[in-house]
């Protein structure tokens, strides 16, 4: 059903410790090329690195909200959307994120045409160019309640490395390879090298050349050909443990997300949400600091009717993990929290017992092998989720709908 159409619209971007990225990425949403009036405000979580003075005085029109403390992902919006009395429409756009010209129209157009449709998701693409590195890697079992098929440890590296497919989770700065091919990318933008480690010395192959991998991080040049755009995202979804998946993460981008098409959920990377969508379902909410706030409100609104669509004639670039450390301690354990406050809201009961009991499980195995860091991480993320739930579903609502 069509809806008014919208004309105004206000971008968010959340700020903290946004380095050099954060005056590109304002530079470029001030070249948006649109019919509608665009309003950019600035939410600074309590940054120490000096990048809020990188947009103070050069970018005089957008507005600047400072928070004394940082406030994560989910409280650093909701700051800048309490009252959206004068707004059809908000993108949030992370600071890491940049944006093309042309980017905002046909996501207005989306939400133009169906008053049930909440958000208009863009392709999202890594920031730059890769090169595509395959590696072969014969795998051993960890044990002791590890039933984990590892290969390689592929470190981050300076030069950057982004991990597509057949890799476990972060791991203080690597990632194992958990297949017996795993697929990375290494940027365009510097040297093709990786660095590898393994449980014990032996042959890994990377494209095609045999390198002798020991148990010390040592970097090795690979040879590389054309480098290719790598997709982000195209929507967001669950899989069977209730982890987030981003749909496309990690391939050569194509034509297979070339079409627009509903998706189950929407990435807060780069989005633009209806405002009549948060007068009737709320506000992020903001105990969860950081990770599946976003989730956590596709799912409330699915549950209310409303419909997210995705729609690559929209295209931005994403600096991925950038204004976030996706290995960290921190990030680990929001994500894991989070996680379970999504599953025990939203799952139905006998998968949320299941999946409770699996991470209590896991909690408690960690424990029982000694393992000191594991076992804090998840104890802390169970008893955190409980006071999360403990709390009830307080919802915050914007002012003016």
């Amino acid at each position: 059903m069509p809806v008014s159409p919208i004309r105004r619209v206000l971008v968010v971007v959340v700020n903290f410790n946004g380095g050099g990225f954060l005056a590109r990425a304002i530079e470029l949403l001030l070249a948006t090329e649109t019919s509608a009036t665009v309003d950019i405000v600035v939410v600074d979580n309590a940054s120490t690195d000096g990048s809020l003075d990188s947009v103070i005085g050069r970018f005089p029109s957008v507005r600047i909200i400072r928070s004394d403390i940082n406030l994560g992902f989910a409280g650093g919006n909701n700051l800048a959307l309490r009252d959206l009395s004068q707004v059809d429409a908000v993108a949030l756009v992370n600071s890491d994120c940049f944006v093309t010209p042309g980017w905002l129209t046909p996501l207005i157009a989306v939400l133009d045409r169906d008053e049930r449709v909440a958000t208009a998701s863009p392709k999202i693409l890594f920031d730059g160019r890769w090169h595509p590195v395959a590696i072969a890697s014969p795998t051993f079992s960890p044990g002791s309640g590890d039933s984990r098929e590892l290969g390689v440890r592929v470190y981050q590296g300076e030069t950057g490395v982004m991990f597509g497919s057949g890799f476990s989770h972060a791991e203080g700065g690597f990632r194992w390879t958990s297949a017996p091919t795993a697929q990375c990318f290494v940027s365009a933008d510097s040297s093709p090298v990786l660095r590898l480690a393994a449980e014990r010395s032996k042959k890994v192959v990377a494209n095609d050349v045999t390198y002798a991998v020991t148990t010390e991080p040592a970097s090795f040049v690979v040879p590389v050909s054309e480098a290719v755009d790598i997709i982000n995202n195209a929507g967001n979804d669950l899989n069977e443990r209730w982890w987030g998946v981003e749909r496309g993460f990690g391939e050569v981008d194509g034509a297979q997300f070339d079409e627009p098409t509903d998706i189950a959920g929407w990435c807060g990377a780069c989005v633009l949400i209806s405002t009549r969508y948060l007068a009737d379902v709320g506000l992020l909410d903001e105990r969860f600091f950081l990770y599946f706030e976003d989730t956590d409100l596709s799912l409330r609104g699915s549950a209310e009717g409303w419909r997210y669509r995705y729609q690559p004639a929209s295209i931005v670039r994403h600096g991925h993990g950038l204004s976030s450390n996706p290995g960290s301690t921190l990030s680990r354990f929001c994500a894991e929290r989070n996680r379970l406050v999504v599953i025990a809201r939203h799952a139905p009961r006998p998968t949320a017992l299941r999946l409770w009991a699996r991470a209590a499980h896991d909690a408690f195995a960690a424990v029982v092998h000694r393992d000191r860091d594991e076992a804090r991480l998840r104890l802390r993320s169970l008893a955190g989720a409980a006071r999360i739930l403990a709390a009830g579903n307080r919802r915050l609502a914007p002012s003016g709908h």
